[in-house]
């Protein structure tokens, strides 16, 4: 009896241990990374120059163009660490994490300072079969996927999207070949343009999540992606003059817009290439060059009607090598206008303009950039050399044409030839 006892209490014991969770292996990384940069000219950026966007307009005081300045920054900027979670299993369901954050903001505009701590991402994620919920602040469906060729920080932004959101994502695939993915997400650090700056309250008013749906479909060094995504913000609440102030006067204001691309990218071997292809309104969110205006005043006499500005965008990737590596970025935009007239305020100017940078460059008519890129590779040790020029095409912003939102006369060209080196170790 007491032999039958403890060997039931033997196989109990077994069971429960097998029973038992199975504990997540977590592994802490990072990198240092120090970008050194040379510029031509003033420009639109973040990151104290490093995230490069688009060289500003001319500014011309007597005969002088004020923004045709030299200047050279260096910084470690971007160095980052993160912390990952995976292997962690429960009656089947399977678990992962990321927590991820780095050393960006809190420089001045005199590049005097020490940078601050900056959340990244910060998710988890739940997968059994065929499905996988992710929850948390991640990479934007849109902008999950990079040019392959650029060691710059802004990785190819503005010809491609970038952001990261608080979301509710689901993926699922129908097979070995192709899946969907659905996003339910809200804005934080990359927020929309409007009258108060770009700031997440306009989403938060909107009181309807951003929505994106996508098809993906991958085979051997193929992936390809293709998707929608729609926004719904509320510019204004009440008359408010700043976005801390108190307003007197409600208001009833809301902007609906949209963005499609698609995505293809190929990776064997020594070789790799991806290309991404938009279309779509606004998207100042997602570090677009667009915004919307104001088309009209509503029937209250207070609530403003908006017109988003179309755009198209896209970039050209191909890098080649292992050790030694050579690369080219090839990046477009071009401004279609607003989908309906501006309103005038009198003098032939709009009421309001909100674009993705500054002042308000709404007058930037199309533009692009050529990018040849050298890195070679030690390891987890990675020494990067680029050569960029961005061109814009302005036109005259106090000849604006307010039935298209286009600045079409006295179209000229202003360029930035910069150079860019960094050096990376992984750990």
């Amino acid at each position: 009896m007491k032999r039958t006892v403890l060997t039931l209490t033997m196989v109990a014991l077994c069971v429960a241990a097998f029973a038992q969770d199975k504990e997540a292996k977590v592994k802490v990384g990072g990198f240092i990374r120090n970008y050194a940069a040379f510029d031509t000219r003033v420009s639109y950026t973040g990151g104290e120059d490093f995230f490069y966007y688009a060289p500003k307009d001319v500014s011309m005081s007597g005969d002088e163009d004020m923004n045709a300045v030299n200047s050279i920054k260096f910084a470690a900027l971007t160095t980052r660490l993160w912390v990952t979670a995976a292997g962690y299993e429960w009656k089947g369901y399977k678990f992962d994490a990321r927590v991820e954050f780095d050393f960006y903001l809190g420089l001045s505009n005199t590049y005097t300072g020490a940078a601050s701590c900056r959340f990244r991402q910060g998710w988890v994620r739940m997968s059994k079969d065929n499905w996988g919920l992710t929850v948390g602040q991640a990479w934007h469906p849109i902008a999950a996927d990079l040019a392959v060729s650029v060691a710059s920080m802004n990785s190819g932004t503005p010809y491609h999207a970038l952001g990261r959101s608080p979301q509710i994502q689901w993926n699922q695939s129908f097979n070995e070949h192709w899946s969907y993915t659905i996003s339910a997400l809200a804005q934080m650090q990359f927020a929309s343009a409007g009258p108060y700056g770009q700031v997440a309250n306009y989403a938060v008013w909107g009181m309807i999540p951003e929505v994106y749906v996508g098809l993906n479909y991958k085979n051997g060094p193929w992936l390809m992606r293709i998707g929608g995504d729609v926004v719904s913000i509320k510019p204004r609440i009440d008359d408010r003059a700043s976005i801390g102030a108190t307003g007197t006067m409600k208001v009833n204001e809301r902007l609906t817009t949209f963005t499609t691309y698609l995505y293809a990218q190929y990776k064997k071997d020594k070789f790799a290439f991806n290309t991404k292809l938009h279309f779509g309104q606004d998207g100042s969110h997602l570090m677009y060059q667009g915004g919307y205006g104001i088309s009209g005043v509503k029937a209250d006499g207070i609530s403003y009607e908006y017109t988003p500005t179309q755009h198209f965008t896209g970039f050209v990737s191909a890098l080649y090598g292992k050790t030694a590596q050579v690369g080219l970025l090839l990046g477009y935009w071009k401004n279609f206008g607003t989908t309906k007239a501006l309103m005038d305020n009198g003098a032939g100017q709009p009421v309001g303009m909100y674009f993705r940078y500054s002042g308000d460059p709404y007058n930037m008519y199309q533009s692009f950039r050529v990018m040849p890129s050298f890195m070679y590779n030690m390891g987890k040790f990675v020494f990067s050399l680029e050569l960029e020029l961005d061109a814009v095409q302005y036109g005259d912003k106090a000849q604006v044409n307010l039935a298209k939102g286009l600045c079409e006369k006295n179209l000229h060209w202003v360029m930035n030839p910069r150079v860019i080196s960094m050096v990376k170790y992984t750990f």
